[in-house]
């Protein structure tokens, strides 16, 4: 099993989202935009291999303005090196990686013009996996689309547009039911038409049917699955409670993970979570399914106690104590329990303000007036401007690691 997160690490400071707007469009732009996307992309790759994360879903902003017609640079030629060396990085260390088109990309509109722009931006995203060198196991996930007051029509409208892409699309792509639109029983109709693997995500199903059996959904859409494919794809997701139905929340919560493995009884597939806090829960289900209850190495539960600590602390110095016994002498299980609860907690300011300024001594080289500003910030006690602020800074100086601090973010 291998588990992934989509497009932006919060644990350091690589991104491949560099776009411009297209009244600013230049082709220098354009080549540096790219150039610098592709670095950080390899440097994802090895982040999320120190890691132990082995499925990466690449941003489609990964090339600025790849299916526009203005985007006339052959950048798989201009970048080909850097494109197979990045390939070559994922194969050789079993990387599985993916894309998914935003929501204008639909094959099943009536109106041509969209229906033309989204095979141009299915082009794009295939020949960006294509220019890696490699397989069809690393896929292309797409919703069918919409209804447009005609459910009957709109699915055979899918059907015939997708037998139509090029073979090379077809080899890659995948679809995903949604939260109003298309359930899973209307994905295995189209499946079953059209030979297309379906990528299952457990909260658009409850979402669209209120209620979820796990193990016979995911064995419904692994049939759906070839060899050739790979093992089968899901996007997993939990709902935000205190946000409207099919809000992602801040992070897994490990007890429902569990469950969710419980349920799938043993099925082979590979996790592409889709929350908030990103690599953050990556790690957590990762540890989570290679140790479980198990005691952990001093070491590992160590760097894991680390990304927690000042998260901990803001809420009480009991909250710390209980976080560290848990984790060094009952594991990741009982740690992450107890952190997921954590998350309603209340926030102490006098103890954020002592995990801030013990995090401060990170900064050893502040100028005046970045050491005068944090300290007006101190004094207002204005706990977000100050996280804020560090989360500024921290992305500044690149300081090894500092971004592994999750309370920067939540």
């Amino acid at each position: 099993m291998k588990i992934g997160y989509p497009c932006i690490p919060l644990g350091v400071s690589y991104k491949t989202t560099r776009k411009f707007l297209l009244k600013n469009y230049n082709e220098e732009l354009l080549y540096s935009c790219i150039d610098n996307n592709l670095d950080d992309l390899l440097n994802i790759l090895k982040y999320n291999k120190s890691n132990n994360i082995l499925m990466f879903r690449i941003s489609s902003d990964i090339i600025p303005f790849g299916s526009h017609e203005i985007n006339l640079l052959d950048w798989k030629k201009e970048f080909s090196n850097k494109l197979l060396e990045i390939g070559k990085y994922a194969k050789d260390n079993n990387i599985r990686l993916s894309m998914h088109p935003g929501q204008y990309t639909v094959i099943n509109s009536p109106d041509l013009n969209i229906l033309k722009r989204s095979i141009a931006d299915l082009k794009y995203h295939c020949d960006f996996l294509d220019s890696l060198g490699i397989d069809k196991k690393n896929k292309i996930i797409l919703h069918v689309g919409g209804v447009y007051g005609d459910k009957i029509s709109a699915i055979e409208r899918f059907i015939q547009t997708y037998k139509s892409l090029d073979k090379n699309i077809l080899d890659r792509l995948i679809i995903e039911n949604d939260e109003k639109n298309y359930s899973l029983d209307d994905l295995l109709n189209i499946s079953h038409r059209c030979n297309v693997p379906i990528v299952f995500d457990n909260l658009h199903h409850f979402c669209y049917e209120g209620s979820i059996d796990i193990k016979n959904a995911l064995k419904s859409a692994f049939s759906t699955w070839n060899y050739d494919d790979g093992p089968p794809k899901v996007h997993y997701s939990e709902q935000d409670k205190n946000k409207r139905l099919g809000s992602h929340s801040q992070s897994i919560d490990i007890n429902n993970v569990k469950e969710y493995i419980d349920a799938s009884d043993g099925l082979d597939f590979d996790v592409m979570i889709e929350v908030k806090d990103k690599d953050f829960s990556a790690f957590k289900f990762n540890n989570f399914i290679e140790f479980k209850d198990k005691i952990i190495p001093f070491e590992m539960a160590n760097k894991e106690f680390n990304r927690y600590k000042y998260y901990l602390l803001q809420r009480s110095l009991d909250h710390f104590n209980t976080g560290r016994d848990l984790l060094f002498n009952e594991g990741f299980y009982k740690f992450y329990s107890f952190l997921d609860k954590s998350i309603y907690d209340d926030i102490s300011t006098e103890l954020s303000l002592k995990a801030f300024k013990d995090f401060k001594e990170n900064f050893s080289h502040l100028k005046t007036t970045e050491e005068n500003y944090l300290n007006k910030l101190f004094l207002s006690k204005d706990l977000k401007k100050i996280k804020d602020y560090f989360l500024k800074l921290s992305l500044r100086y690149k300081i090894p690691n500092i971004l592994e601090n999750y309370f920067l973010f939540f």
